[in-house]
């Protein structure tokens, strides 16, 4: 290749690389807005987004990347320009899997990994009722909520049973046939509704030669114990 060709090859670059290294730190960006695969997004987020001041395009990606980037309430994110002077945000937020009431009835909702993503006044969420105070949102709640919360969905996927609550040192809920169920509050999770599901399973056989004895008696299964309980 000639010297002047390799002169024209880097003006070309130059004068395509130019503006797009200048357009970021001269166009002063007015609005952003923010979209999840809910609608619009989570109130939290979204004042979080509200509070980052008008400034150059750099500036401003900048600032919502390092804001974005730690949040718990959002997976995945992408920031797009739009002329003039706006920057669209594209998120996911952290999907709810179970809701947490106190007493009083005031409801959050927690995803997979037992971070509180938001608060409600209802939920059609399977829910776990504690007495100590619910957590804020962006917070992870404690290693026996979350493990109850889990055995809480697993539940309702399994039984349909909806509610559950935490009473002392146990997790208790009941099944549309009125069969209390009393879980610990640690363990091996897998093990425990296994041996439910096994329980459950043996109570509805109609085979009698493998049914369990007096099975209209059985009222409680609990589960604290290395061989479960049925009383």
């Amino acid at each position: 290749m000639s010297l002047k060709n390799i002169f024209l090859l880097l003006g070309i670059v130059l004068f395509i690389s130019i503006p797009l290294f200048l357009i970021p730190r001269l166009i002063k960006i007015s609005q952003i807005t923010c979209k999840s695969q809910f609608g619009p997004c989570n109130s939290v987020i979204q004042k979080i987004l509200d509070d980052i001041k008008t400034e150059k395009l750099s500036i401003v990606k900048e600032e919502i990347k390092s804001k974005l980037s730690q949040n718990v309430l959002v997976r995945e994110y992408f920031i797009q320009y739009k002329f003039p002077n706006i920057l669209e945000i594209n998120l996911i937020e952290a999907k709810p899997k179970y809701a947490i009431a106190d007493k009083e009835k005031n409801i959050v909702l927690v995803d997979a990994r037992g971070y509180v993503v938001s608060s409600q006044s209802s939920s059609s969420l399977p829910t776990l009722e504690i007495d100590d105070e619910l957590g804020k949102v962006g917070e992870k709640v404690n290693k026996n909520i979350l493990f109850a919360g889990e055995i809480i969905y697993d539940m309702f996927s399994l039984y349909g049973i909806e509610y559950g609550k935490i009473t002392g040192d146990r997790l208790e809920m009941t099944t549309e046939d009125g069969i209390k169920i009393i879980y610990p509050l640690e363990g091996d999770k897998e093990i425990l509704v296994g041996s439910l599901v096994a329980i459950m399973s043996r109570l509805k056989e109609t085979d009698e030669e493998t049914k369990i004895e007096e099975e209209k008696s059985v009222s409680e299964i609990d589960l604290r114990y290395k061989n479960p309980v049925l009383r």
